[in-house]
């Protein structure tokens, strides 16, 4: 494969200010080179994963290095396997949480389109069709490569994959079983306690989900997040769009349903500004692209294997952790919760919030507090304070080597009640990551 050098001129010398940035980027897994035109902010997270405000100058897939201006304006380089996120503004745009969703097994999450429902690809009873809402082509999901599909909002997602396939209907009703086959009048479901598939017709699916176990891709990949909620694993391209800034071509790595049709390049915008008005022509927007094409792999906390070595009991009651359908890990004090790491965790990173709902009244807030302390073995890497004035910390910690070379790793994050007793002491662990390296 051959590589290509993507470059911009700037001026040398000191940048005003990133309010002029430009980021022009290129995926270095496709023998062609991504343009965006324009003036887009960005923050660049390296294997520290901290955030770096930057403007791009030089993503170089031949010598793998990046190439930019950091915000003094000086000129930086940082190799390319050291790369793990660039993340963009999203202006005051929100995702539209009615629509339809679908998940695969390797952490795709394509928002449909209002009014969508389940149905085969084209021809084929054992692949789903699905027409996201950003302006890709239709894809069709394998049945065997699909977590979820949920059509009515008010049905949550799973946390984790279930024993077997469940088929909750409009009615509240679940059915659980196996999928037998997609047509376009009826799904064939097969529940537990017949032999032969029911026939349902689609109107009445609030949602699929699928007993395939969840992992995530392994292999060299960008991950797209849109403002739509959409979270594409892709592949970028040169799209020169006359007169607009800022775009690249994103390829989605999931197949076309359309037999023979030629890889499709989808207009995306890197980011909007409070004064964008570009995006009222409606160009789907890129938040954030999470480069895995290094050594290094981001591994969900939520994915690892979890053990409650001190289960919490507040007041004699039984809170057991529990993962939360967007891959957050919710705990109540007293706990402690422990974590199998998989060789080569070097980092971990996560939002430490007090998750107190809006149905706790202000005056009572005051009760919570309690300290979150994060270790390894013997090694304490944080002690967190968290309570009503202070409720959310960043937990950024380098994870220490084991004493013993090749032994198993365990982290432990321990939720200690405060002086008020372990009244509405509730954590939750946000975007929680295990950073891993590998050869």
């Amino acid at each position: 494969m051959k590589h290509n050098v993507f470059r911009v001129v700037c001026p040398m010398g000191k940048i005003p200010g990133l309010g002029i940035s430009v980021i022009l980027l290129s995926a270095c897994l496709l023998p062609c080179v991504a343009r965006a035109q324009g003036a887009v902010e960005a923050l660049l997270y390296d294997l520290s994963l901290r955030p770096e405000p930057i403007v791009l100058l030089e993503l170089d897939t031949d010598a793998e290095r990046l190439v930019y201006y950091n915000a003094q304006g000086e000129r930086a380089e940082a190799a390319f396997d050291e790369i793990v996120r660039l993340t963009f503004p999203s202006g005051t745009r929100a995702a539209d949480e009615s629509l339809p969703v679908l998940a695969t097994t390797d952490g795709q999450r394509i928002v449909g389109r209002s009014g969508q429902r389940l149905r085969p690809a084209i021809g084929d009873a054992e692949s789903v069709g699905w027409r996201g809402v950003d302006g890709l082509p239709t894809v069709a999901v394998s049945l065997d490569d699909l977590a979820w599909v949920v059509l009515d909002p008010a049905v949550a997602p799973p946390s984790a994959p279930p024993g077997d396939d469940v088929l909750v209907l409009t009615n509240g009703e679940r059915l659980t079983g196996f999928v037998d086959a997609l047509g376009l009048d009826a799904v064939g479901f097969v529940p537990d306690y017949a032999n032969d598939p029911l026939s349902i017709q689609p109107a009445r699916v609030a949602a699929l989900f699928m007993s395939n176990q969840w992992s995530a891709f392994d292999g060299p990949s960008i991950f797209a997040t849109l403002a739509s909620g959409s979270r594409w694993r892709c592949s970028l391209g040169t799209l020169e769009v006359a007169g607009v800034g800022g775009v690249v071509g994103l390829r989605s790595a999931l197949e076309d349903v359309a037999e023979g049709a030629e890889p499709a390049l989808t207009p995306v915008r890197l980011g909007v500004s409070e004064t964008d008005t570009e995006t009222q022509r409606g160009w789907p927007v890129v938040t954030r692209l999470d480069f895995q094409v290094g050594r290094h792999r981001m591994v969900p906390l939520s994915s690892l294997t979890m053990t409650e070595v001190e289960p919490a009991e507040p007041f004699g009651v039984s809170m057991p952790t529990r993962r939360t359908a967007d891959g957050s890990v919710a705990l109540h004090a007293p706990v402690a919760v422990a974590f199998d790491l998989p060789d080569g965790a070097a980092r971990l990173s996560a939002k430490v919030v007090l998750a107190l709902g809006d149905d706790i009244p202000e005056d009572r807030r005051a009760w919570a507090g309690c300290v979150v302390v994060v270790a390894v073995g013997e090694a304490v890497l944080a002690r967190m304070t968290i309570d009503h004035e202070q409720p959310e910390h960043t937990a950024n910690v380098e994870l220490p080597e084991s004493a013993v070379p090749g032994a198993a790793r365990t982290l432990t994050i321990r939720i200690e009640e405060g002086v008020n007793g372990p009244i509405l002491d509730r954590v939750e662990l946000r975007d929680a990551e295990v950073i891993v390296l590998g050869e």
